[in-house]
């Protein structure tokens, strides 16, 4: 599809990235960090900003039959979270940048953070299967509240920051949510 897209053949691709677990992390930084200029634009509290870029991604997946597919294929060929440097090493270094503001991530053991990553590819499958049933803000809210109760947030806390997050999505034009990469 991308060498389809760029009008290019596949040799080409290859010459720019070594295999394709490297362009698709290439592909995970360069929506993130587009979503994440969004969320800049809306939401001045840096400890919210990834956690809105991924609402933004999700969104996406929800609307985008192009992002669920992509979804769907990562999960498929990493399906658990081991740790190491491939592309389930982003979903790390995101619960870094989403929740080092709330929580230190060294106290969540790491057989939690990988149920959580079985948990968001369930959820991610969900998207993809039953798009029209559920929306991204449905599904997303309850992957940060299963995440956070996963990790030991206690309610309180949880509802504090779903609600600000809700704050924050509110103040998102939808127009501002669609893909915008060239």
């Amino acid at each position: 599809d991308i060498c389809s897209e760029a009008h290019v053949n596949r040799t080409t691709v290859y010459y720019h990235f070594r295999d394709k677990e490297a362009m698709r992390y290439e592909a995970l930084w360069e929506y993130t960090t587009d979503a994440k200029k969004v969320a800049e634009a809306y939401c001045k509290d840096p400890a919210y900003q990834y956690i809105l870029a991924m609402y933004i991604l999700w969104y996406r997946a929800g609307t985008d039959p192009k992002m669920r597919r992509f979804g769907e294929s990562y999960f498929a060929d990493y399906p658990t979270f081991t740790g190491k440097a491939d592309c389930s090493y982003y979903y790390y270094l995101m619960i870094e940048k989403m929740w080092n503001s709330f929580f230190d991530k060294s106290d969540i053991p790491d057989l939690a953070l990988a149920s959580v990553y079985g948990y968001i590819a369930g959820c991610s499958n969900v998207i993809s299967d039953f798009h029209e049933q559920y929306a991204p803000l449905e599904l997303f809210e309850h992957c940060i509240k299963t995440c956070l109760f996963t990790w030991g947030v206690i309610q309180d806390k949880v509802e504090v920051i779903w609600n600000t997050i809700l704050q924050y999505i509110s103040l998102i034009p939808l127009e501002e949510m669609e893909i915008r990469l060239s």
